[in-house]
């Protein structure tokens, strides 16, 4: 949290500038919930939240209650208590009263957590009139536990997202709406109206029972709509918002593989008769078969090291498949860590116990052994760094090993995250985002990653393979439906990236390896931006370490923002980009009434201007709508433009010109293209080669071209 907050604050500010608040405190109860992961805001608010640009901090309220005087970067709190009690209800009362006091915002979800203490005693009814009045609602205190006859009389359309409310309501309490300004969602009545759904100037509140429906364990789904409900709530208004989804006006792809089955031989016909593994076929079939879709492989380090259970024929496999210039590096790890939790405390002794069938039987893990391969003591610097510099000395010169990808239950404890800063790459997995009819809510789509003590794990965009197939027990083909979530995270509000992630043993059986070539095939239908699995989780930690500070109206500085690329602007149709007064900003692109603005890895500190404005206005400078390469460090140069280049597949452009006419596009190290743009100004441009390496290009306007 140190490192987070440091981030945020950073330097002192130039007099009139002011740091945009980020944060948000989501309260969680450690004596029901486990860790901050298992809590209803992790599962089903933080995804909004992150849409929304929001940071969530976790704060236990049976322990110490932070100050926040000096706290200026929290905007507000969240309580979805499981309970309706805890250690010191008085206390936090107090506490929530001095923070509404500083202008932090106050969002209760669910029952207020305050009624009993943990002994059992019951407060006063004048600590729960306190709270109230911190949200401005009144309440008489009498409640319905009969709803047959209730009548819904007020219902904003925020209500009834995913699911309509009713036939039959839960039983609610009488309140209402009295603070100015309030937004009233929805309205009951039942001998008198109750408010149960409300945002104000002071935060918002939804009732118990009035948030969500859930009858199984898959089937929950939001009742009120979640991204609106908050961005009223924490007035995100016209804020921008740090956007993981999206580079240069097109969707982020991005796809990685876990190294399990690496040995396991083919069931495929013809790859059988060659008893050839999975790694064959995957290199054969994925690798080569789409070179212009980047896919990062990280292998059990085991499972090649001949020292261990590899031979020297798959160690000879992995440095032919990941000496393919679209072929990222990354480590699953040296012995395959199914249960994390076991290694955070390890003890050799209770490892060798998993060798005795009914030791392992009365054990708490869920897993037969606590790793794959157990024939040494488990060190987590071996697992990282030593899994990194066995799979390095495979490596051609200038490649190297760049992240690192969970395995097993994807719950690394902090010093293992730790372990893998320090060893200089970056981390992913866990997650495991659905949204089909199987998982049909956005409650299902995880957030951005989730902090464990003082390190972030960012998590995998998509579910992989596990989840559609009962871990690999039934259903091989069922990956396939992987495509609903794609589709389903990019409607009206793009959600998530284009991940495809998946395990080699996808590769040993027919229906998964063709499973795995459909939602490759459709990745090459879409309008993407391939990037690797690294530059992702770059974009990842950038979410959560940028910081963005207002210089005036409409216009940022973006600070400490890593690998992210991307500011949106929600709700924007009628805004634009004012490039006049933008610095490091190369592009814009509008996805319904979003704005995606596109930043120039190359500038660390840009700044966004806004102006109003619809389409895609003229600026001085040529400027990006979208395009499937990356693009960095585009400057003005003596008679036309530089940037550099870098992409997978074909070069698909289109950019915005000073002025209608004709102009050259040259790509160094290959052919120039000339282009003639519409009277609007706008080229489109497509070139057949691709550029693994980065590469210059020159845009030159063709002397006399207007047309």
């Amino acid at each position: 949290m140190i490192r987070l907050l440091l981030a945020l604050i950073g330097s002192t500010l130039a007099y009139g500038e002011r740091a945009v608040p980020r944060v948000v405190i989501g309260l969680w109860d450690s004596t029901v919930s486990e860790s901050t992961e298992r809590t209803v805001i992790h599962r089903m608010a933080e995804l909004p939240l992150n849409h929304l640009g929001f940071v969530v901090d976790y704060v236990d309220v049976n322990g110490p209650l932070p100050d926040l005087s000096q706290r200026g970067e929290v905007r507000g709190i969240v309580s979805w208590l499981p309970e309706d009690r805890m250690r010191d209800p008085t206390g936090y009362v107090a506490w929530i009263e001095r923070s509404a006091a500083l202008g932090k915002r106050f969002v209760l979800i669910g029952d207020a957590g305050i009624s009993f203490d943990r002994k059992g005693n019951k407060m006063p009814d004048s600590l729960l009139h306190r709270l109230r009045r911190v949200l401005g609602v009144a309440q008489s205190g009498d409640w319905s536990q009969i709803t047959y006859d209730t009548k819904i009389t007020e219902k904003s359309e925020i209500i009834g997202f995913e699911r309509p409310l009713g036939p039959v309501l839960p039983p609610f309490e009488m309140m209402r709406a009295v603070v100015p300004g309030a937004k009233v969602h929805l309205t009951v009545r039942r001998n008198g109206d109750s408010q149960l759904v409300a945002t104000t100037p002071r935060g918002g509140w939804i009732a118990s029972g009035y948030s969500h429906y859930s009858d199984s364990a898959h089937n929950v789904q939001w009742l009120v709509d979640p991204f609106v409900f908050f961005r009223l709530a924490l007035a995100a208004g016209d804020l921008p918002t740090p956007d993981t989804t999206t580079l240069y006006g097109r969707r982020i792809y991005y796809s990685h593989v876990d190294g399990d089955g690496w040995l396991n031989l083919a069931e495929i016909p013809e790859y059988r008769k060659q008893r050839a593994n999975a790694a064959e076929v995957f290199l054969r079939e994925i690798v080569d078969g789409y070179p212009d879709l980047p896919v990062t492989l990280g292998p059990v380090v085991a499972e090649i090291d001949p020292g261990w259970v590899g031979t020297p024929a798959s160690r000879e496999q992995a440095r032919k498949i990941l000496e393919r210039p679209w072929v990222e590096v990354g480590t699953h790890t040296y012995t395959h860590p199914l249960d994390w939790g076991f290694f955070a405390r390890y003890d050799r002794n209770a490892e060798k116990k998993y060798s005795n069938i009914e030791a392992a039987a009365g054990s708490e893990s869920p897993y037969a052994v606590p790793r794959s391969y157990t024939d040494r003591p488990f060190d987590i610097k071996h697992e990282v760094h030593g899994s990194i510099a066995y799979i390095q000395a495979l490596l051609p010169k200038g490649k190297r090993v760049e992240v690192l990808q969970w395995s097993g239950n994807t719950e690394p404890f902090p010093n293992a995250i730790s372990e893998a800063r320090r060893a200089g790459v970056r981390n992913i997995n866990g997650g495991d985002s659905r949204f089909d009819g199987e998982f049909p809510s956005v409650a299902w789509v995880s957030p951005i990653g989730i902090l464990r003590g003082d390190e972030r794990q960012i998590y995998s965009s998509n579910s992989n393979e596990n989840t559609y197939t009962d871990l690999w027990t039934r259903r091989h083909f069922a990956f396939q439906y992987l495509q609903r979530t794609v589709t389903a995270t990019d409607g009206a509000r793009r959600l998530k990236p284009f991940n495809v992630y998946y395990h080699l043993y996808s590769c040993e059986k027919s229906p998964g390896l063709r499973a795995v070539k459909q939602n490759l095939d459709l990745a090459r239908r879409s309008a993407i931006v391939p990037i690797t699995t690294s530059q992702y989780a770059a974009v990842g930690d950038g979410f959560y370490s940028t910081r963005l500070i207002e210089l005036g109206p409409r216009r940022w500085r973006v600070e400490n923002r890593d690998g992210l690329g991307t500011l949106r602007f929600d709700l924007a149709g009628e805004l634009a980009v004012d490039f006049a007064k933008s610095s490091g900003v190369i592009g814009m692109q509008r996805h319904g009434s979003d704005v995606y603005v596109a930043l120039d890895p190359a500038e660390p500190y840009p700044i966004v201007s806004m102006m109003a404005g619809s389409g895609f206005p003229a600026a001085s400078i040529p400027y990006v709508i979208e395009s499937r390469w990356r693009i960095w460090r585009l400057r003005h140069a003596t008679g036309g433009w530089d940037a550099v280049l870098q992409g997978f597949g074909v070069a698909e452009m289109v950019w915005r010109m000073p002025r209608a006419g004709r102009y050259r596009f040259a790509i160094g190290g290959g052919k120039a293209v000339d282009i003639a743009t519409g009277p609007d100004g706008i080229a489109q441009f497509r070139l057949d080669e691709s550029a693994v390496s980065a590469r210059p290009l020159r845009i030159t306007e063709i002397a006399g071209g207007a047309s």
